[in-house]
């Protein structure tokens, strides 16, 4: 089975924390990386019910790690920011993989926030 690594922006809000909590029994979600403005050196010290420690890294570290991770397969990023953030912050982010050269094909992005839930211009999926 695939391993494929979770890329997590928000990680210090309740939602990103249940996100990961849940990530953190799937079997093929691996490993997580927890993003936030700020870094923290265990997430248990603001979500205690998560099961395992994890390291919030600063958000101007995403892109690189992103594109290491992307080069190497399917990634899955995981916008879990407030409403009107995420839509900003991935102009930015693709930018960027534009600018590297990596192929995104194999990028699945989740937007947990409202920013694309209501426009759709293809590449957002809302729905099960």
């Amino acid at each position: 089975m695939k391993q494929i690594p979770l890329f997590v922006v928000g990680a210090k809000g309740l939602l990103a924390a249940e996100t990961m909590r849940l990530a953190l029994s799937h079997p093929q979600l691996h490993p997580i990386h927890a993003f936030s403005r700020t870094a923290l050196a265990d997430l248990r010290d603001v979500h205690p019910q998560l099961a395992s420690s994890l390291a919030v890294r600063s958000l101007h570290e995403l892109p690189q790690a992103l594109i290491g991770a992307v080069q190497n397969g399917p990634t899955a990023l995981v916008f879990a920011t407030p409403h009107g953030v995420a839509a900003s912050m991935w102009e930015g982010l693709q930018k960027q993989l534009k600018g590297s050269s990596v192929d995104t094909s194999e990028l699945y992005l989740i937007d947990l926030s409202e920013d694309h839930r209501l426009k759709s211009d293809g590449q957002w999926s809302y729905g099960l």
